[in-house]
C-alpha cells in the first residue's frame, strides 16, 4: 500500500466515465493507426512500385521484364499472380491513403471543426506544427 502512495500519490483518484474513457481510447487507436500507416507508408511505396515497374527486355526477345528482378517476365507465371494485388494496394494505399487524409482534413477543415480537441488528438501530428491556411503543405 506504501508502495501504491508513492506512486500515485496520496490524493484519491476521480473515477472516469466508460464513455469518456472510451472516447480517449477510440481517439489514441486512431492516432496510433495514422501514424503506423505513415511510418510505413514509404516502404509499401516502394515495394509497391519495384513489384510493377517493368522495361523492355534487353536481350531483344521482347516482352517486359522486372526492373528490380531482370530474371522475371512481367505478367508471366508469379508476377501473374502477384501483379492484381500490387495495383490494389497501389491505388488503395499508395494513392488513396494520403488523398483520403488530405480530403478528410478539408473536411473538418470546412465545417470548422479541424481544432476541436477530438480532431487535434486523432489529426494532431498531421498538422500541429503548421499554420492553420496551410496545413495542407505538408
Amino acid at each position: 500500500r506504501a508502495l501504491i502512495k508513492l506512486f500515485i500519490g496520496s490524493h484519491q483518484v476521480k473515477p472516469v466515465e466508460p464513455r469518456e474513457w472510451m472516447k480517449a481510447f477510440r481517439n489514441r487507436a486512431v492516432r496510433s493507426l495514422l501514424i503506423l500507416a505513415t511510418l510505413v507508408f514509404f516502404i509499401i511505396c516502394i515495394r509497391t512500385f519495384e513489384s510493377v515497374y517493368c522495361v523492355s527486355n534487353p536481350e531483344g526477345t521482347g516482352g517486359f521484364i522486372l526492373e528490380t528482378e531482370r530474371s522475371r517476365m512481367c505478367y508471366d507465371g508469379d508476377h501473374l499472380a502477384i501483379a492484381p494485388f500490387a495495383w490494389v494496394i497501389l491505388f488503395v494505399f499508395v494513392f488513396g491513403f494520403p488523398l483520403g487524409l488530405l480530403l478528410w482534413m478539408f473536411r473538418l477543415k470546412r465545417k470548422g471543426t479541424l481544432e476541436h480537441p477530438d480532431n487535434v488528438d486523432k489529426f494532431g501530428y498531421f498538422y500541429s506544427g503548421l499554420k492553420s491556411n496551410a496545413f495542407w503543405f505538408s
